[in-house]
């Protein structure tokens, strides 16, 4: 086997050349890897917020998902154990690799995204949760746009394999998968807002000016219970969208390794797929 050399120090890598998991170890590592992505990308839009703060021309940062990648990490940890067994003399070079062998080191890179967040909101609250309340209502009105369309416009095409060759294929998974990544995105938002708002007020942390009254009081106005009810109300025509999509054969949205609380997982494994249309396997997850 042909490793890329940029992955074949990869103390993973090597594990399962020596070990060859099984599917069960796999999908447990997948989930592993997916875990750690949130308080990556929630630090790297941080690091766009800071720039931001000192420059207004650049573009606005997307402060929901900054908060929503928090939010999903929160998810992927409920009940989460090692997939894999790291010797203790070896963890230090997983680690090194940014890997997460125990929860408490998912936790602490937690702590870090959510500590940058909340110090970023301190020095402005208000100006943070109108941008905030601002993207909620831009995410809403997208949902509610996507999901009024009419089914046709959900029916998979029957790609070439040019069209692979092309990228269709990613455009494509793109275009289907859009109005639940909002969704999800949106519930992911609203959970880790919720963390957020206890910690602001728990969270001893001088250096970060918490615990932060003022800041508590000022996300106290972003009206989760009302995005709730209305991620709720979109539900009837997403679920019509998603059966459409598994009687079409589309399989991306049905993913074993994402964590059971999302709300169209369940969806997903109530519904009984008819036979696959051609081409449509290139949409199963491996």
């Amino acid at each position: 086997m042909m490793l890329n050399r940029r992955y074949e120090d990869d103390p993973l890598v090597q594990w399962k050349l020596r070990h060859s998991p099984d599917e069960r170890t796999l999908l447990a590592i997948d989930r592993w890897l997916d875990a750690a992505i949130g308080p990556e990308k929630a630090l790297a839009i941080e690091e766009e917020v800071e720039r931001w703060w000192h420059d207004r021309s650049l573009p606005t940062p997307d402060l929901v998902a900054c908060v929503a990648w928090y939010g999903y990490t929160r998810l992927m940890l409920q009940d989460w154990k090692p997939p894999i067994d790291v010797p203790s003399e070896e963890q230090e070079r997983w680690r090194e690799h940014r890997y997460r062998i125990t929860l408490e080191d998912f936790q602490t890179r937690l702590a870090g995204a959510a500590g940058g967040f909340l110090e970023l909101a301190g020095r402005d609250p208000r100006l943070f949760i109108n941008l905030l309340n601002y993207q909620i209502d831009q995410y809403l009105s997208a949902l509610k746009e996507l999901s009024s369309l009419t089914l046709d416009q959900y029916t998979p095409r029957d790609l070439t394999p040019e069209d692979i060759l092309d990228g269709d294929d990613f455009m494509e998974q793109r275009r289907l998968d859009w109005p639940f990544v909002i969704r999800e995105k949106l519930e992911c938002f609203e959970w880790g807002m919720e963390k957020l708002r206890v910690l602001c007020i728990t969270e001893a942390a001088p250096e970060l000016q918490l615990p932060n009254r003022d800041l508590y009081d000022a996300l106290l106005q972003i009206d989760l219970n009302g995005l709730l009810a209305r991620l709720h109300d979109t539900d009837p025509a997403l679920k019509r969208i998603l059966t459409h999509l598994a009687e079409s054969g589309y399989q991306s949205l049905d993913s074993p390794i994402k964590p059971h609380q999302f709300w169209w997982r369940h969806w997903s494994q109530e519904i009984k797929k008819s036979p696959k249309r051609h081409g449509s396997e290139r949409f199963q997850q491996p």
